[in-house]
């Protein structure tokens, strides 16, 4: 019987070990034809943050007191009965490693199979609805219809693996502060544009050009695809990737508004290049600072000759907007 095969349909397959023995439950299992293991061992992060005691922004208070669980390695077989047999065999390869005496501690190679779709992908999605931000924007994604927009600018959006949904806090205070400093004609200058989001909307908002950069030649491409949804014309807008030193000598310095929406290290080590391609009196708006990092990103702005600093905040999140004298 021919049977037909969904290929978004899999078995997930997982196997609690030891980490000193995954390297060899993992060749084991290749003997079954499996390939591309995952490996998740919660110890890790915790290791790595112990043994880097860095001034880190912010980490996630789950990865530090994320349970003491054993390493688990994932893989995958087909959810049809080629797939189904080969799962077995990998039982049965697993049971034969807890028989023979290998001088390893496989620990308790606790084996589950699940049928699972492979939707994963594109289930945030569902979740990624149009949403207004401040009085002038909404922004909305191309596979949702744009509700009625009563008189704001529209931008379409697809974030694909960039940062910048435009929900995010820090996101959603540049917006903020965009819609507000933007006039007809103006330049901006985005660092670190991630999905163009910011950009964008500024050229939405009545911008005559727009530079884009990012160290991500990933999110570059897809910045430019986002400024194709919205109907940019190319001659509008450049995209780059690199960083800040790259664009000397490729555009005329001089920008009205410079936006940087990263963390605070970052912020604070452009602090002293970003006067060279902004005008006097132009606005510098940074995102992306973490509370509590806030007064470090200000003594660098000030250091390189803004003023007028107006700090924004939402949660954990700080956004600063200043003026280059």
């Amino acid at each position: 019987m021919d049977e037909r095969i969904n290929l978004t349909d899999w078995i997930e397959c997982t196997v609690e070990t030891e980490r000193a023995a995954a390297e060899a439950v993992c060749a084991a299992l290749e003997t079954a034809g499996f390939r591309n293991f995952e490996i998740d061992d919660p110890a890790e992060m915790a290791e790595f943050l112990a043994e880097n005691p860095l001034n880190w922004d912010y980490v996630d208070e789950a990865l530090l007191n994320a349970p003491k669980s054993p390493p688990v390695i994932k893989f995958y077989a087909a959810a049809n009965e080629n797939g189904r047999r080969q799962a077995d065999f990998a039982r049965l390869i697993l049971d034969d490693l807890k028989k023979a005496d290998y001088g390893l501690d496989f620990g308790s190679l606790r084996f589950t199979a699940r049928e699972v779709r492979d939707d994963w992908s594109d289930k945030w999605k569902e979740h990624y609805k149009p949403f207004t931000v401040g009085e002038r924007l909404l922004i909305r994604p191309p596979w949702e219809e744009a509700p009625e927009a009563g008189g704001r600018a529209v931008v379409t959006l697809d974030p694909a693996s960039a940062f910048g949904t435009g929900q995010h806090h820090s996101t959603r205070m540049c917006l903020e502060v965009l819609e507000r400093k933007v006039t007809p004609g103006i330049r901006v200058l985005d660092i670190g544009c991630g999905s163009g989001i910011l950009a964008l909307s500024a050229l939405l908002l009545g911008a005559s050009r727009a530079v884009l950069l990012d160290i991500d030649r990933n999110a570059v491409e897809i910045a430019l695809q986002n400024a194709a949804l919205n109907g940019i014309p190319p001659e509008k807008i450049i995209a780059r990737a690199g960083d800040l030193a790259s664009l000397a000598g490729l555009v005329e310095p001089g920008f009205d508004i410079v936006v940087s929406n990263i963390v605070a290290d970052a912020i604070i080590d452009l602090s002293p290049l970003v006067p060279r391609f902004i005008r006097r009196g132009g606005a510098y708006i940074s995102s992306g600072i973490i509370s509590g990092r806030e007064n470090e990103v200000i003594d660098a702005l000030k250091k390189a000759g803004f003023h007028d600093l107006e700090i924004f905040s939402s949660e954990d999140w700080r956004c600063v907007l200043c003026v280059f004298s």
